[in-house]
This record gives C-alpha cells, sequence and structure tokens, in this order.
C-alpha cells in the first residue's frame, strides 16, 4: 500500500483480519468457511501488512460468493471439489522440467539405503517426491522386499535414499526461519493444530518453542513422506475463527530423543519428605 501510495490493499482470501483493542495488534484468523480457508497463505504477512490488509470474503461462504456472482452475472471459475495438489504429481513435473532444461543439468545419481549402501542410479533429483514407490530402475536389494519407497533426499550429494514404508512415518520435525504472532507466549510448550502445505485437514500437535527461531513439532500421529521446505501452519484451534500463531518450514526430520534435565530455581518444590522436587525441561536432540 506505501509503495503504491494507496490506503489499503483488497484481496480475494478466504481469511480473516481482526485487531486487538488493547494492544492494537492485528491476528490473521482462519475463514468462516472452514472448507476454503486460504488464512495459511498470508501467514508470512506482518504488523504493518496486515494493517493495510481488506479481505472483503472473510464473513461469507464460497457458495455465497458464488451466488453474488450469478446474480450479477459475472464469470468465475466453477470448482466441484477443493483441489490444492499442487506439483503434487511427480510424473507431471518431471515431464516439465525435462521439456524445459537441458539434458546437461540434469545430473545422474544414486539411490542408497537408509544404512548408506548403494542400490542403483537414477535419472536426477527431479524425478521423484518422498513418499514415490516406483523406483527407477529396479533397486538391487532384495532385502527390502516389493514395496520400497523414497524416503529421503541429500540433495548436495545427489542421492536417493530408500526404504520401506515404515520409513515414512515421522513423530518429530523442526520449523526453522519461523514466524511467531505479535503476541504469542512461547515460554511454554502449546498444543495446536498443524495445517500442512495446503493440505485441507488440520491435525494436532505439541509445539516446542526453540530460541533460535524454530520449533519442535511433535506429531499426535506420525506423518507420512515429510520433506525438507514444506510449509507449515500452526492455529490455537481446528475451527472457524482460529488464530494463525506461527509458520515455518520443515527444516530437520525424524525421530528426537527428549533429553530430560533439572531446571536451576531460586524456590524449588518440596515433596513430602523435604526433598526438593527437580523440575524437568524437555530438550530434544536430533
Amino acid at each position: 500500500a506505501k509503495l503504491l501510495e494507496i490506503d489499503y490493499v483488497a484481496t480475494g482470501h478466504y481469511a480473516k483480519v481482526i485487531q486487538n483493542v488493547v494492544n492494537q495488534s492485528f491476528s490473521l484468523v482462519m475463514a468462516n468457511d472452514e472448507e476454503y480457508n486460504q488464512s495459511y497463505l498470508l501467514g508470512h504477512l506482518k504488523q504493518e501488512h496486515l494493517a493495510k490488509l481488506i479481505l472483503p470474503l472473510s464473513d461469507l461462504k464460497r457458495s455465497e460468493v458464488e451466488k453474488i456472482a450469478n446474480n450479477f452475472g459475472l464469470y468465475y471459475l466453477k470448482k466441484k471439489n477443493r483441489s490444492n495438489q499442487c506439483f503434487k504429481n511427480t510424473s507431471a513435473v518431471k515431464k516439465l522440467v525435462e521439456k524445459q532444461s537441458p539434458e546437461s543439468m540434469r545430473e545422474e545419481g544414486v539411490y542408497y539405503t537408509i544404512d548408506d549402501v548403494h542400490s542403483a542410479e537414477h535419472e536426477g533429483l527431479y524425478s521423484q517426491a518422498i513418499g514415490d514407490n516406483d523406483i527407477w530402475p529396479n533397486h538391487s536389494d532384495t532385502s527390502l522386499g516389493k514395496d520400497v519407497y523414497v524416503v529421503g533426499v541429500k540433495a548436495g550429494e545427489n542421492k536417493y535414499y530408500i526404504g520401506d514404508e515404515e520409513h515414512l512415518m515421522k513423530s518429530y520435525g523442526q520449523l526453522e526461519n519461523v514466524k511467531l504472532a505479535s503476541d504469542l507466549d512461547c515460554s511454554r510448550p502449546l498444543s495446536v493444530f498443524v495445517q500442512r502445505g495446503t493440505s485441507e485437514k488440520l491435525f494436532s500437535a505439541q509445539a516446542y518453542f526453540k530460541n533460535n527461531c524454530s520449533i519442535v513439532i511433535e506429531f499426535v500421529k506420525p506423518q507420512r513422506s515429510l520433506a525438507m521446505g514444506e510449509v507449515f501452519t500452526l492455529y490455537d484451534s481446528d475451527s472457524a475463527g482460529a488464530k494463525v500463531i506461527a509458520i515455518g518450514k520443515m527444516g530437520f526430520i525424524g525421530d528426537y530423543h527428549v533429553i530430560n534435565r533439572t531446571a536451576a530455581v531460586d524456590v524449588p518444590d518440596m515433596d513430602e519428605e523435604g526433598n526438593p522436587i527437580p523440575i524437568v525441561v524437555k530438550e530434544f536432540r536430533f
């Protein structure tokens, strides 16, 4: 708005901006139409951006917007079902890359098992995504069985790691370059609801805030095919009006070992025998 020398910017996102009347801060929340919620697309906006943002569709459902468009004779794109699977079709991405790039840029690489044992060659890191199980060419390690999946990528070394479906399921991940809501209390773990990329359904998790702009996420149910760079949006609830409290990109993925230590306190709590009760603090080591 400042660059264009205008007062406000309006967009057609299904999201809502609310203002705290006490401290005048702005929050981004889920729109009334939970099915078409798009607040996660605006999660990186700063306070100065939210202050200048108008979202006319915040209190409307998509069906109501379509009725308004019909009444005015306006054209709109009709969609039977919501589909957010952008670039999820690996074969389509593969064809696009091969069409738009010279062969010299598409370096072949090697499949490795999770134990770092050479298994086969692959066409290039553009050819498959984590979770794909059409391994090309057929892997040579028959001990893995028939159902073999891409479970990891090491881009710097042009490696795919392969394993069974169990290795796709992860209970922990660490979000990096996190943007937090301005009034969020990060001094304690929070129960949150997570939007993974543009997926429709939110799922439950526990968030542990680190002091380096990162958050360790403990998923209530293990998540399949996590990939570095995926965007995760955290909400304080899973219904209309839910507040966006953090957004970040997936960094480290895997199992975190919880290390218990006692925190030093001036006046510790005492047990029945008069002994200090240690305060257990959760730390995570990847």
